[in-house]
């Protein structure tokens, strides 16, 4: 089982032979209803961002998923250049002033002082820096699905325990539902020995025994409920979605039965299957 909460971090060099780049790479996941990315990446692997984003939801399937690549910008720098168009303007101002105040002329330890004189460039990501850059990104992400492992095992096993209570509380509503309807039958049996006749008081006692028919609804309560730990059990990577659908229909069931029984046994423990139902749905918002 897989949570959709994670982090995963670390630093990659990627290493050609004409160029080193330093980075480091940070992914956290937290749950949404489907996948959504957002990357933070230095200017000059903007071009990426559409080729992670595929890659992540390939990868991680579902969540909110935060990509941070941080890198020192002067790497990515080209060698000084001497900014011709701007020193040619410093010069031509220098001796304006010269001639009309007497000034020195501008010497070359001045020029070098003064602010734009040189530009740097940025170097282009090449196809090789681009796949290497992909594949360490890959080793990260799988530290990222390590965690959502280790988190989602934790799911699970409080998932199971939620089943299990459910199981226990169904153990006791049942008998407790045929014990009922089996009263509520005597009192008509007996009705029928004293009046001999459908009278209006056996004709309302059999409305309130079509209404204590718990039968079907703990039927479809225990299938639910059976196929709510199938998933939890199966391979899929996938589950969230269906753990959430199943959660509602044994909710249906159970609200059901509240509002037919007439037995406060049944109704107290309705209540605490309602109350495992809604911590099983806060565990199952965060799974994939």
């Amino acid at each position: 089982m897989l949570s959709m909460t994670g982090f995963a971090q670390k630093n990659i060099t990627i290493v050609t032979n004409n160029n080193k780049i330093d980075l480091s790479i940070s992914l956290k996941s937290v749950n949404n209803r489907f996948f959504e990315s957002q990357c933070r990446l230095p200017a000059i692997l903007s071009s990426f961002e559409i080729d992670i984003t595929r890659f992540l939801k390939k990868k991680l399937i579902r969540g909110q998923v935060y990509c941070f690549v941080l890198a020192d910008s002067a790497q990515f720098k080209t060698s000084l250049v001497p900014s011709l168009d701007i020193i040619k303007q410093y010069i031509n101002l220098a001796e304006n002033l010269k001639e009309t105040f007497g000034l020195d002329k501008l010497s070359v330890n001045t020029l070098l002082t003064l602010p734009n004189v040189f530009s740097t460039g940025e170097k282009d990501i090449t196809n090789e820096e681009k796949v290497i850059f992909f594949e360490k990104l890959e080793f990260i992400v799988d530290d990222l699905i390590k965690d959502r492992i280790r988190e989602g095992n934790n799911l699970k096993e409080d998932l199971v325990k939620r089943y299990d209570k459910l199981k226990d509380i169904m153990a006791i509503i049942e008998p407790e539902a045929i014990k009922a309807h089996q009263e509520q039958l005597a009192k008509i049996e007996a009705i029928k020995l004293v009046t001999g006749s459908l009278a209006e008081e056996h004709n309302l006692l059999m409305a309130q025994l079509d209404k204590l028919d718990l039968n079907e609804e703990i039927t479809r309560f225990t299938s639910h409920l059976n196929h709510f730990k199938n998933i939890l059990e199966s391979k899929e990577d996938s589950k969230g979605k269906e753990l959430d659908f199943v959660l509602q229909e044994i909710s249906r069931e159970i609200n059901t039965i509240g509002a037919k029984t007439n037995s406060y046994l049944i109704s107290n423990n309705v209540v605490f299957a309602k109350v495992e139902l809604e911590k099983a749905k806060e565990q199952i918002q965060n799974i994939v």
